[in-house]
């Protein structure tokens, strides 16, 4: 939790948005408590991308990530590129890339018949063990679905926008929690 300048000022009333790097300095955050407040205003307009080649990682423009079809590792030095949906290496000097060829099909049947869902927005398949239908993808896709209807509710890494979406899609569509009977 970042430090309060008064004890009448509550952060989780604050909308990040409206926080200026100037303010977020002027607060006394530490190195670290400025670093997270760095990646929460980046990750509004871009997303962290790893790249399993060079293992190094680079923000890039989250809307030309979510667009893209074949993922290029933005780094100088790297001439990684993979496949957006199924993840496979994409060689450009090889055969054309076909996602069902991959066993794409085989990973669908699989996830029918082991009643997983796939994210709404990125299409990686979700396997829930136990607790609420609120789910949230990894942290480059900031997708919050719910796992009974498969419904995107939001995609954002803003907490209060989070809040309010999750509420609503749990309060008017489907149930949060389910008890299974014993």
């Amino acid at each position: 939790m970042f430090p309060s300048p008064s004890s009448q000022f509550s952060w989780h009333r604050v909308n990040v948005v409206e926080v200026s790097q100037t303010l977020a300095q002027r607060l006394g955050l530490t190195d670290e408590q400025f670093n997270i407040w760095s990646e929460l205003e980046m990750s509004s307009f871009s997303v962290l991308l790893h790249c399993r080649k060079c293992q190094r990682s680079m923000f890039v423009a989250r809307d030309e990530y979510e667009e893209a079809e074949i993922v290029e590792c933005p780094l100088p030095d790297c001439d990684y590129s993979w496949c957006m949906q199924c993840q496979k290496t994409i060689d450009f000097y090889g055969a054309d890339h076909s996602c069902d060829g991959n066993g794409t099909s085989e990973l669908d049947d699989l996830v029918k018949q082991q009643g997983w869902k796939y994210c709404p927005s990125c299409k990686t398949p979700i396997q829930k063990v136990s607790g609420c239908n609120h789910m949230t993808c990894t942290s480059a896709c900031n997708t919050h679905f719910c796992y009974l209807c498969g419904g995107l509710i939001v995609k954002s890494a803003r907490c209060q926008g989070i809040r309010e979406a999750v509420s609503s899609h749990f309060k008017s569509k489907c149930t949060l929690l389910e008890v299974s009977g014993e």
